[in-house]
């Protein structure tokens, strides 16, 4: 039998989405790649950003007296997300023909340059992109009607949260309390 005074709410949320991003840096030839060469060109790639999160709630009303309302909510959340890493392909050698004068007669002689690619070798970068976390919330309240015009409410949320990936060396693991109050005034 259903009791007018008091609901419950359970609900679960799943979202998994993939995000593109175009990276792009800049490619160098000659000497010792950037530092002593020169910028021909730029190349490109897609690198995907995957995210997956997931929620798990319950919340309840109580109404004791038509003057008081108790509330309660629960909330579970695991979040997970990581990019791919960049790839922007390997060296490129291209052969190019360089007029030279050998005994003072001009000649076309093949010249190879290498496109240095291994300093944009991305591995690892994925480290920095990827999210780990946990998230446990509880917030209770009550709203204590004065009369049909002015209602005072007290609000309470404690939340944990765990971080199992460090994102640039440092985790945000920790607990959060807040409490606010409310006067409202109806017109």
């Amino acid at each position: 039998m259903p009791m007018k005074n008091l609901s419950f709410s359970l609900g679960y949320n799943y979202q998994l989405a993939t995000t593109r991003s175009r990276y792009a840096t800049a490619v160098f030839v000659g000497c010792f790649s950037e530092s002593m060469g020169e910028q021909i060109a730029s190349v490109y790639d897609d690198v995907d950003y995957d995210s997956k999160a997931q929620v798990l709630y319950l919340t309840s009303t109580y109404q004791p007296t038509d003057k008081l309302t108790l509330t309660a909510d629960l909330t579970a959340t695991r979040t997970r997300a990581e990019a791919d890493v960049p790839a922007f392909g390997n060296n490129i050698y291209y052969q190019n023909f360089v007029d030279v004068a050998i005994y003072g007669e001009t000649q076309t002689v093949p010249y190879t340059q290498t496109i240095m690619m291994s300093y944009l070798d991305y591995s690892g970068s994925d480290d920095y992109s990827k999210l780990d976390y946990n998230t446990l919330d509880l917030a209770l309240g009550a709203k204590y009607s004065i009369n049909d015009a002015l209602a005072v409410s007290i609000n309470g949320l404690y939340r944990w949260a765990d971080d199992d990936t460090a994102y640039l060396g440092d985790d945000y693991d920790g607990k959060l309390f807040i409490v606010n109050t409310s006067l409202t005034y109806r017109f």
